[in-house]
Formats: structure tokens, sequence, C-alpha cells
């Protein structure tokens, strides 16, 4: 029969006045479920992997459980059904680590899901279920997760991870936030900054009490790092933003340590000894991926220029501020340079992923003359960057790209040793997630900072969600999944709005991402398209706009006038365009085609009196959809899907033809599109070659840049 805990606390008592060094209750039985908190696993080998779960029938209130060990059963199978148990086991979950449980699990099949589950006191956790890595692996995909300020946001981006069919999860920090801030806050910490050990357990019980997050962690095996929040904003090793005494900071820091490591599914490596705790890791997938995990807080510098009276960042002008570059400065600490120079110099897989907490790249934050940088991340210290990316360059680590969070944005951007020089070779891409919930700054205030970072090809603030990474041999994928996350007073329950935007970096290119436009737009997700409407009859437009409007678009310009259309693209970066016109003009189509040469995106137009020529001169300005009449609500969301189609197929095949135009001679070109003519129109290949020309002298073009086409639009068909 079930025991209070008062009762359950006296036979503890009883126990350990008869057996201190024996406390442990081996078969409880609890009044409250005990795994409030879930389940998960973490770093996956192909034979290993650990699990998590912690007792916690009363979460909020340190847990509810005794001063007393309990035994603690686990189970793994190959079946959800637990059929065909492979593997079983106990653990002793100690007070002194919260009544957590780290189950390191060997012996398993490589390249296998699997599911498990824990047993405690007659009560059954939820089973969770997780995938060992490869031996050798063809493809993976994870997601990339950061900065999930519960006050500010539900996590339906966790509830839509979960969904995924995902090998990983790569989280980098801010798993918590020790502090309040913000605006628009739909559910309350209940209580002040975590300083205490109980008060750190406390918030993470709160965070992980989320049945969204819970669900993300028994789906997928997780891999972590952490940031500031963990601990306290912008500390830096010993040092507090408030200047305490480091002996206190670092008491501070050790409780914060081991309510993480409590919280996470780490291995024994990874337990801490006070304020000291080894996070950075290295985890193999088959030879296709290395990931190098990386800890910026534990062991950097302090940050330089700081504001007076204070510890912590700030945002400095390099000219005042020459400290900035001194290159004793280090944002990892020597040691873990080393290991990760010793790591990225193995030439033992394909992509070599450094995942680290905030963005690498350089952001000169002052418009105009001069630069100034912030400190807390990368910025602060540039010589230990260039070294980093130095190594990379000089020892040609092979298809290296850094992945962060931190900065609430998702961001595509080159690395380079020199930022201040355009010449300057790009060694390496970065993919930065933006925040499950934590706010942006201001989409503008990025803007204004566009001239001074021409290596940032892609920067947005306003949207929270996440980002999965897909590698092959050949190329990495990155997909942006951005998510509604506000709502009234609880979260919704309906399928939140999803668009995914796509870029991809083929293998062995040491060069930027291809930026794929606005990526595939999938059905019931169209809200977060943002468009750019030109319309040259007013009353036209504000029916139009009404129409996106309601459809869920959001229409983030409206002009008139052509000659707007290039600096307006450049400024808002939408995410297609729509236009609407009587006749397409001369002047419509020329600005049309500058802006799909310089800035692709997807273009659709509604066209109400056009004959065939404009149909075609349309088409050769590189619009995508072309609709004569018939404007409807219903359907403009099929035509801007089909749109979205044909461009990202269209950039596809342009990036694969720009590939085999490097390989092929202007005779290749022409022998490939005789070829094609000969097979699909039965021409011989003189008749083939006549066709060439004729179409040439017809286009005013080069009969290879003709062959060239001819090939495009044969790929385009299969």
């Amino acid at each position: 029969m079930p025991i209070s805990r008062r009762s359950f606390l006296i036979c503890a008592a009883s126990l350990a006045a008869v057996a201190p060094f024996a406390r442990l209750l081996a078969q409880p039985r609890f009044d409250q479920y005990p795994f409030t908190l879930g389940v998960a696993s973490g770093y996956p080998t192909a034979e290993s992997v650990v699990l998590w779960t912690r007792l916690a029938p009363d979460p909020l209130a340190g847990g509810g459980m005794p001063r007393a060990g309990v035994e603690v059963a686990w189970e793994v199978a190959a079946d959800e059904a637990f059929a065909n148990i492979v593997r079983r086991g106990t653990e002793r979950a100690s007070p002194e680590w919260a009544h957590s449980v780290h189950a390191e699990v060997a012996g398993l099949e490589p390249a296998r899901p699997y599911f498990y589950r824990f047993h405690a006191g007659g009560a059954a956790s939820p089973v969770g279920r997780m995938r060992t890595a490869p031996t050798r692996a063809e493809r993976m995909r994870f997601a990339l997760a950061s900065c999930q300020q519960y006050e500010q946001g539900y996590y339906c981006a966790y509830r839509h991870m979960a969904q995924e069919n995902l090998d990983l999860v790569v989280h980098v920090g801010d798993y918590i936030y020790e502090s309040s801030w913000g605006r628009n806050h739909v559910r309350s910490h209940g209580t002040g900054e975590p300083v205490t050990l109980e008060e750190y357990r406390n918030r993470y019980a709160l965070y992980k009490s989320d049945e969204d997050l819970k669900s993300a962690h028994a789906a997928f095996p997780w891999i972590v790092a952490w940031d500031d929040h963990e601990v306290q904003n912008d500390y830096a090793n010993d040092r507090s933003q408030y200047l305490d005494d480091p002996r206190v900071f670092l008491e501070r820091r050790a409780a914060a340590y081991r309510a993480y490591y409590e919280h996470m599914p780490l291995p024994a490596w990874a337990r801490p000894r006070g304020p000291d705790m080894r996070l950075y890791a290295r985890a193999d997938f088959g030879g296709l991926a290395a990931f190098h995990v990386l800890d910026d807080r534990q062991y950097r510098s302090h940050q330089v220029c700081p504001r007076p009276g204070r510890g912590g960042s700030n945002v400095v002008p390099a000219a005042d501020c020459p400290e900035l570059f001194d290159a004793r400065l280090t944002l990892l600490g020597a040691a873990q340079e080393k290991w990760l120079y010793e790591g990225l110099a193995r030439p033992n897989a394909r992509w070599n992923v450094i995942a680290q907490q905030t963005m690498m790249t350089q952001v000169d934050r002052m418009p105009g003359e001069g630069q100034s940088f912030w400190t807390d991340g990368w910025d602060g210290y540039p010589k230990a960057r260039e070294r980093l990316l130095k190594f990379v360059a000089e020892n040609r680590v092979a298809n290296p790209v850094v992945i962060g969070g931190d900065v609430h944005m998702f961001v595509v951007a080159d690395l380079k040793t020199d930022f201040d020089d355009p010449k300057a070779p790009v060694v390496a891409t970065e993919f930065v997630g933006t925040s499950i919930t934590s706010q942006g700054m201001a989409q503008k205030r990025l803007e204004s900072w566009r001239d001074e970072n021409r290596h940032i090809h892609y920067a947005n603030s306003m949207r929270r969600g996440y980002t999965t990474l897909e590698l092959t041999a050949k190329r990495c994928v990155e997909h942006t999944h951005p998510r509604y996350v506000h709502g009234g007073g609880r979260p919704p329950r309906r399928p939140a709005r999803r668009l995914e935007r796509r870029n991809a970096i083929p293998a062995g290119r040491r060069g930027r991402a291809r930026i794929m436009g606005s990526g595939t737009l999938f059905a019931g997700m169209q809200g977060m398209l943002r468009i750019m409407l030109v319309d040259d009859a007013p009353e036209r437009a504000f029916y139009l706009h009404r129409v996106l409007e309601r459809l869920g678009y959001d229409v983030v310009a409206e002009i008139s006038d052509p000659r707007k259309l290039h600096d307006e693209v450049l400024r808002l970066s939408p995410d297609a365009i729509i236009v609407d016109t009587e006749s397409p003009s001369r002047d419509t189509l020329e600005h049309l085609c500058f802006v799909t040469k310089n800035h692709p995106r997807p273009i659709v137009m509604f066209s109400h009196d056009a004959d065939r020529e404009s149909i075609r001169e349309a088409v050769r300005a590189g619009v995508t959809a072309y609709i004569v009449d018939g404007l409807s609500p219903e359907r403009i969301t099929p035509i801007i899907e089909t749109a979205l189609a044909r461009f990202e197929a269209f950039q596809t095949v342009k990036h694969e033809l720009e590939q085999t135009r490097s390989k092929l001679s202007e005779r290749k070109l022409i022998e490939r599109a005789k070829g094609i003519l000969m097979k699909e129109k039965r021409l011989s290949e003189e008749e083939a070659y006549q066709l060439l020309r004729k179409l040439a002298m017809d286009k005013s073009q080069p009969i290879a840049a003709v062959a060239e086409q001819v090939i495009t639009v044969a790929k385009l068909l299969g």
C-alpha cells in the first residue's frame, strides 16, 4: 500500500539510524507520480547511449524526495511494446544529485532505433525513443536549438520538432534563464533569480515540466552546451556581471553547474567537481560528421572595456578600446583551443561541425565610418577567432560548418580570417539558429548594419523557432523553422504556422552557403511568408493587400513605382514578390530582370490584358508564375506555392549547371545540348546544331549560352 511522504521520511530516518552507510530505499511507493520531468537520452555512439530521468514527485519544491537513495530500474527494447528487451539494469538515484539518473547503456547495435523506460516504486516512466549512431553514415539530420526564456513564449517549436525525423538535437545554450526580462510575458518563473543549488534545481524543474520540451527530449538523443544564463547573464570565467567577490561567485557557479548536470543526459565524465565541469566534447556520426561541441564561458578571458562599475558585455567603438585586439585574450582557454585544433586536424569525417554558443562572424554595429563591436561574443575576442579560422584555412579542415545561437536570430554568414577585406577568402560557413522563445532585437536595427557586414547573407531577428541541418556526402542543407510562440493565457493547440527557409553548401566548396530563397512552403504554413506587393492600380492594390493578409501572409511593402523595386528588395528582403498589373510595361520587366539577376527570389505576376509576347518577356525577366486574370482568394495560395516550388527547382538546377559549366568547355556544352535536342526532337546532329544557331541568332546570344539554357530546361523537365 502506498505510504505518505511523511512516512517515507520516517522510514528513511530509521534506516539512517540503523545503517548510515546503506541509506537506500530499494522499492519505495509514491503517493505522487515521480517521473514528472520526463525522460531523455544523449551522447549516442554506435553502441551506447546515456539515458536520463529524475525522481521528482513535487518538482517545484526541491523534488519532494527523502534524503535517501532510491533504486531505479531501466529497460531498453527493440520495440515500443517492450516485447523484445535487449538491455536492462539498475541505477541508484541519490539525494546528493537530486535523485537524477544517468544510465550509460552499452552493447547496442549501430544505426537502429530503440525504446527505453524507467521503473521506481511501482511507477513507470514515459517511454522514450532514441537511435544509436551508425558506423558508416550516408545521411544525417539534426536540429539546432537555443535560448528558451520560459516567460516569453510557449515551446511550440519543441512540439513540432518532436514530430520531425531527426538523428540528434544539438542545444547550444540558455536552456534556462536565471533572470526575468523582456515584454509581453505569457507565463511566469514564479520566483526570483536563483543563487543556491535548490533554487537552480527548481528553475530547471519548472522548465522541464513543459510538456512540449519533454516530448522533444523523449523523441531524440541530445548533445548539449551551456551559455551564460544557466549561471548568470554575461558571466566570464570567475567574474560575474556585478563584479561579485570571485569566491562567492564560484560558489554560485558550482551550484548552477551541479543543477545543470543533474538535469541533462550527460555521461559520467561530465560530472562537476565544485565550480569546475568539463563540458566540451567530440561526437562522431559514422564518418559523415564530427561534432566539436565547445564551452565558451568557463575558461574565457574577462570581457574588455566593460561599462563603468560592471563586468560583462558592452558595445564599444574599436578605436576607443585597443585592448580588444590583445592576442592574449581567449574565448575557449588554452587547453580547449589545443583540444579543438587536434580534433579538427584529424581527417576522419566528411563534415566538421563546430557547435558553439554564439555568433562567430564579425558584426560591425556602427553604420558609416568607424567600427563598433559587442564584447560578449567572438567580436570581443577577435584575435582568438582569427587564430581558429587561420588554423581551419591553413590545415584545410574538411568542410567546416559553424553553428551557434545566443543572438536570437537566424543568420547565414561567411567566415573569413580578415572580415575587413572583401576579397579575403571564405574559410567556412556559419549558420546561427534563432531562439526557441527569447525575444530578438528589432529587424530595422539589423538592416542599418547591412552595408558594414556584406559577409552576412541572411539575418532575421523577427522569428522564433529552430533550425535543422541535413548532411550528405555531397552537401549540407539548412532549413529554418520559424514558430508562433505567443498567445493569450495558454499555448495554442492548433498547428503553428511555419515557413521553411533552405540554404545549402556543396561539400568541398570553400565559400558561402547558396541562399535558396524562401525554400519550400508547406500547406497550411503560409502565415510566415513575407510578401512585397507591386501594383499599378491603387484600388486593386488595396483589395489584394487585404486578401493576402487575410490568408495569413505578411505584406511588408506595397509599391507602385517599379524603379523603387530594387532598393526596397534590398532594404526589406521579402521572401517573394507579387506583381499585379493591367499589362506589364517594359519598365516593370526591366526592373524585375535586374532584381532577379542580383537578388533571386520567387516572383508571381497577375495580369489582366497580356499577349503571348508579354508572357514570354515576363518569363525572361524571371517571373516564376504568370497568371492572366481570374484572380481569386482561393487561387492565390496554390499559385504562390507553385512559384516557390519552381523557383526552388530552378535555383537547384542553376547551381548544378554552374558546377557543370566550370568543368565543361563551350564545345562540350554545345555537344551536350545537341544530344538533348537530337533525343527529344528526333533531329540529326546537323539539324540540332542549326537549331541551336537559329535560337542564338533570335536571342542575340552566344551559341554556348543558348546551349546552357537548353541543358537547364532539360534538367527542369527531368
